[in-house]
């Protein structure tokens, strides 16, 4: 991020003084002030996630109800892994394997990936493409979650594609795509090789 931030008031300051700025430097400008845009916004999706927190927390205080209470600590727990895991992925993992609410294998945390609605689809994605053992195992699970059987490659990507965004890095979406491939291709086996749809995709 602050590489981001620099990058933008280097070619804003340029901008300002006047420098004829290349087509290359023009949009290079505008996709920074795109991300920088991007990122306020999601600093304030946060901002407001952990200001219920802090509602939510004081409100618990005041239940008497020791097995209601007790669910909804449980449940502030929860939103605030959420939380965690959309500023960073890796942390607000960690955090719900911590609470003892997630357990530390690849198959608990696809299915959390997989079914959860309230996760920054970016966030998921960047997590995905990690090249960390336990990551990856997590992407072939969460592969398998999806039914590919059947489908069409373009249909089996956009229900692959429909619970994350990728993320911007080219090696983590090659890994990601490499997986699905592999997955892909064990479903329909007719219609393309591995190395095959990789091309394809590539």
């Amino acid at each position: 991020m602050a590489t981001v931030v620099q990058s933008s008031r280097e070619v804003s300051k340029m901008a300002d003084k006047g420098a004829n700025l290349s087509e290359e430097e023009q949009t290079f400008l505008k996709e920074i002030r795109e991300e920088r845009e991007h990122l306020s916004r999601e600093i304030q999706e946060l901002r407001v996630q952990i200001a219920d927190i802090d509602n939510e927390l004081s409100a618990l205080e005041e239940v008497k109800n020791e097995d209601e209470k007790q669910e909804r600590f449980i449940q502030q727990k929860w939103k605030t892994g959420r939380a965690r895991f959309n500023a960073k992925p890796k942390d607000g993992i960690k955090y719900l394997i911590e609470e003892g609410l997630l357990k530390e294998t690849s198959d608990a945390i696809a299915e959390f990936l997989h079914k959860e609605d309230m996760l920054n689809m970016i966030a998921v994605g960047e997590y995905l493409g990690e090249n960390h053992e336990l990551n990856i195992e997590v992407l072939k699970k969460l592969v398998g979650l999806h039914k590919l059987e059947g489908l069409s490659l373009v249909q089996a990507l956009r229900e692959f594609l429909s619970s994350f965004h990728l993320p911007g890095e080219g090696q983590k979406i090659d890994r990601i795509m490499e997986h699905f491939a592999q997955g892909y291709c064990a479903s329909n086996p007719t219609i393309f090789s591995n190395s095959g749809l990789y091309l394809v995709l590539a």
